[in-house]
Protein backbone atom coordinates (compact mmCIF):
# COMPACT_ATOMS: atom_id res chain seq x y z
CA UNK A 1 0.00 0.00 0.00
CA UNK A 2 1.28 3.88 -0.76
CA UNK A 3 2.30 5.56 2.39
CA UNK A 4 0.02 8.28 1.74
CA UNK A 5 -2.77 6.18 1.50
CA UNK A 6 -1.99 4.29 4.33
CA UNK A 7 -1.32 7.60 6.56
CA UNK A 8 -4.59 9.32 5.27
CA UNK A 9 -6.93 6.25 4.98
CA UNK A 10 -9.01 7.33 8.41
CA UNK A 11 -9.28 11.13 7.23
CA UNK A 12 -11.64 10.43 3.70
CA UNK A 13 -11.43 14.44 2.84
CA UNK A 14 -7.53 14.03 3.07
CA UNK A 15 -7.52 10.53 1.72
CA UNK A 16 -9.59 12.16 -1.38
CA UNK A 17 -6.87 15.34 -1.64
CA UNK A 18 -3.89 13.00 -1.54
CA UNK A 19 -5.34 10.84 -4.54
CA UNK A 20 -6.21 14.04 -6.32
CA UNK A 21 -2.82 15.44 -5.97
CA UNK A 22 -1.39 12.15 -7.04
CA UNK A 23 -3.41 11.69 -10.27
CA UNK A 24 -2.56 15.65 -11.36
CA UNK A 25 1.24 15.74 -10.45
CA UNK A 26 3.50 15.29 -13.48
CA UNK A 27 0.09 14.26 -14.89
CA UNK A 28 -0.01 11.07 -12.78
CA UNK A 29 3.75 10.23 -12.98
CA UNK A 30 4.56 9.94 -8.86
CA UNK A 31 8.04 8.13 -9.45
CA UNK A 32 10.03 9.55 -12.54
CA UNK A 33 12.16 6.02 -13.38
CA UNK A 34 13.80 5.16 -16.13
CA UNK A 35 10.56 3.73 -17.48
CA UNK A 36 8.52 6.43 -16.93
CA UNK A 37 10.25 9.66 -17.85
CA UNK A 38 9.92 9.15 -21.48
CA UNK A 39 6.18 9.39 -20.87
CA UNK A 40 6.51 12.46 -18.44
CA UNK A 41 9.18 14.09 -21.23
CA UNK A 42 6.93 13.58 -24.16
CA UNK A 43 3.96 14.36 -22.37
CA UNK A 44 2.06 18.05 -21.98
CA UNK A 45 3.56 18.88 -18.74
CA UNK A 46 6.79 18.99 -19.51
CA UNK A 47 9.02 21.61 -21.75
CA UNK A 48 12.24 20.35 -22.83
CA UNK A 49 14.49 23.24 -23.82
CA UNK A 50 18.15 22.88 -25.47
CA UNK A 51 21.15 24.17 -24.16
CA UNK A 52 21.01 27.07 -26.63
CA UNK A 53 18.03 27.72 -25.44
CA UNK A 54 18.93 27.63 -21.34
CA UNK A 55 22.01 29.70 -22.42
CA UNK A 56 20.27 32.44 -24.00
CA UNK A 57 17.53 32.64 -21.35
CA UNK A 58 20.93 33.07 -18.75
CA UNK A 59 22.48 35.76 -20.78
CA UNK A 60 19.26 37.23 -21.56
CA UNK A 61 19.88 40.63 -19.60
CA UNK A 62 23.56 41.03 -19.66
CA UNK A 63 24.58 44.51 -20.96
CA UNK A 64 28.02 44.17 -19.11
CA UNK A 65 27.60 43.87 -15.33
CA UNK A 66 28.13 40.05 -16.19
CA UNK A 67 31.89 40.54 -16.05
CA UNK A 68 31.48 42.89 -13.31
CA UNK A 69 30.02 39.89 -11.54
CA UNK A 70 32.42 37.38 -12.43
CA UNK A 71 34.89 39.51 -10.80
CA UNK A 72 33.37 40.23 -7.98
CA UNK A 73 32.49 36.38 -6.97
CA UNK A 74 36.33 35.87 -7.73
CA UNK A 75 37.45 38.51 -5.37
CA UNK A 76 35.01 37.69 -2.50
CA UNK A 77 35.56 34.03 -2.82
CA UNK A 78 39.27 34.84 -2.86
CA UNK A 79 40.12 37.46 -0.57
CA UNK A 80 36.32 38.05 1.14
CA UNK A 81 36.09 41.26 -0.54
CA UNK A 82 32.20 42.25 -0.06
CA UNK A 83 30.21 42.83 -3.13
CA UNK A 84 27.88 45.55 -4.32
CA UNK A 85 24.08 45.24 -3.18
CA UNK A 86 23.22 45.36 -7.22
CA UNK A 87 25.28 42.23 -7.68
CA UNK A 88 24.74 40.46 -5.29
CA UNK A 89 20.93 41.16 -6.49
CA UNK A 90 22.62 39.96 -9.82
CA UNK A 91 24.07 36.60 -8.61
CA UNK A 92 20.71 35.93 -6.67
CA UNK A 93 18.75 35.77 -9.73
CA UNK A 94 21.62 33.80 -12.01
CA UNK A 95 21.77 30.94 -9.26
CA UNK A 96 17.99 30.88 -10.09
CA UNK A 97 18.61 29.90 -13.17
CA UNK A 98 21.02 27.13 -12.55
CA UNK A 99 20.51 23.51 -12.27
CA UNK A 100 19.37 21.80 -8.64
CA UNK A 101 18.91 18.55 -9.45
CA UNK A 102 20.73 16.20 -11.57
CA UNK A 103 19.21 12.90 -12.53
CA UNK A 104 21.36 10.45 -14.81
CA UNK A 105 19.13 7.02 -15.48
CA UNK A 106 21.72 4.98 -17.72
CA UNK A 107 24.58 5.12 -14.16
CA UNK A 108 21.17 5.49 -11.50
CA UNK A 109 22.80 8.67 -10.27
CA UNK A 110 20.24 11.33 -8.45
CA UNK A 111 22.33 14.36 -7.00
CA UNK A 112 20.89 17.42 -5.76
CA UNK A 113 22.17 21.06 -4.47
CA UNK A 114 18.86 22.12 -1.84
CA UNK A 115 20.55 22.16 0.96
CA UNK A 116 18.65 21.34 3.86
CA UNK A 117 16.33 18.69 1.89
CA UNK A 118 16.79 14.82 2.19
CA UNK A 119 15.70 14.52 -1.79
CA UNK A 120 18.84 12.05 -1.44
CA UNK A 121 17.21 10.30 1.13
CA UNK A 122 14.82 8.93 -1.11
CA UNK A 123 16.01 7.43 -3.93
CA UNK A 124 14.86 4.71 -5.86
CA UNK A 125 16.20 1.27 -4.84
CA UNK A 126 20.03 0.81 -6.46
CA UNK A 127 20.34 4.50 -6.98
CA UNK A 128 22.71 6.56 -5.64
CA UNK A 129 22.18 9.50 -4.27
CA UNK A 130 23.84 12.88 -2.46
CA UNK A 131 23.08 16.51 -1.94
CA UNK A 132 26.64 17.18 -3.97
CA UNK A 133 28.13 19.85 -6.23
CA UNK A 134 27.39 17.80 -9.58
CA UNK A 135 28.99 20.82 -11.87
CA UNK A 136 31.70 18.25 -12.73
CA UNK A 137 29.43 15.47 -13.53
CA UNK A 138 28.06 17.71 -16.66
CA UNK A 139 29.37 17.47 -20.19
CA UNK A 140 31.45 20.89 -20.71
CA UNK A 141 28.71 21.07 -23.74
CA UNK A 142 25.77 21.21 -21.12
CA UNK A 143 27.28 24.00 -19.23
CA UNK A 144 24.80 26.97 -20.30
CA UNK A 145 25.88 29.14 -17.61
CA UNK A 146 29.47 28.96 -18.93
CA UNK A 147 30.41 31.72 -21.99
CA UNK A 148 34.15 31.34 -21.92
CA UNK A 149 36.82 30.75 -18.99
CA UNK A 150 36.47 33.94 -17.72
CA UNK A 151 32.83 33.21 -17.06
CA UNK A 152 31.80 30.48 -15.45
CA UNK A 153 28.99 31.38 -13.30
CA UNK A 154 28.59 28.29 -11.82
CA UNK A 155 30.90 29.95 -8.70
CA UNK A 156 27.92 31.51 -7.56
CA UNK A 157 26.75 28.18 -5.81
CA UNK A 158 29.40 28.67 -3.26
CA UNK A 159 26.98 31.05 -1.82
CA UNK A 160 24.98 30.07 0.76
CA UNK A 161 21.18 29.56 -1.41
CA UNK A 162 22.77 32.37 -3.91
CA UNK A 163 22.51 34.78 -1.18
Amino acid sequence: MDAGIKKYSDNPRLLGEYQKAQKEFRGGIVTLTEDSFPTYRDGDLAKVVTTDMLRDEFFNEDSGQYADLSGAVEAELSFNTPMSEDLIQLRMRLFSKLPKFYINYDRKIFMHMVHGRLYDKVVLDGWWGAEFDFEHMMPTSHRYWTRDAREDFWAITNFSNGQ
